[in-house]
């Protein structure tokens, strides 16, 4: 039997949530398992499972998130394996990927800048400052459901860098 929720959608255009699987006696996030789906069966899955003790509370932390926006959000409370009920790092390997493109992008970061119409991402950054465009790329590709932005602007001073 097909599963017919989100048809024809690719995985940047679903709805995603981030839930919380826990124990009634769990007071914090750190406990139990965080994950991220598009799929109401999801919670069921898990009730069926073994590795889910019986008895846990499904909650829905966020909902209405991007698939970048969710995996980010469960990365931010699963960076490590082993956590909680967890076994891996949030995110998975490609939204891990982009938070170590964003964090090399930081340094001597001014300004960021989005416009939707235009779909033009700008870069501001200080005068002097080692520009890593694959990164800025990697991290330009998922920042919304339209898919990565027509053009990146990158400034460094009053400089514009082309990549």
């Amino acid at each position: 039997m097909k599963n017919h929720q989100n048809p024809k959608l690719s995985d940047g255009e679903r709805i995603h949530s981030v839930y919380w699987l826990h124990l009634p006696e769990h007071t914090d996030t750190g406990e139990g398992r965080i994950g991220i789906t598009h799929r109401k069966a999801r919670q069921k899955e898990h009730r069926d499972s073994r590795r889910i003790p019986e008895g846990h509370i499904y909650t829905v932390l966020a909902t209405g998130l991007t698939r970048f926006e969710a995996a980010k959000m469960e990365y931010e409370l699963r960076p490590r394996p082993n956590m909680g009920w967890n076994i891996k790092a949030g995110g998975g390997k490609f939204i891990r990927a982009l938070m170590a493109a964003e964090q090399s992008i930081q340094a001597g970061l001014l300004a960021t800048e989005y416009d939707l119409a235009s779909r033009v991402a700008r870069f501001t950054y200080e005068a002097g400052t080692e520009i890593n465009a694959t990164a800025i790329k990697a991290y330009c590709s998922d920042l919304t459901n339209d898919g990565p932005p027509r053009e990146i602007e990158i400034f460094v001073g009053d400089q514009q860098i082309q990549i």
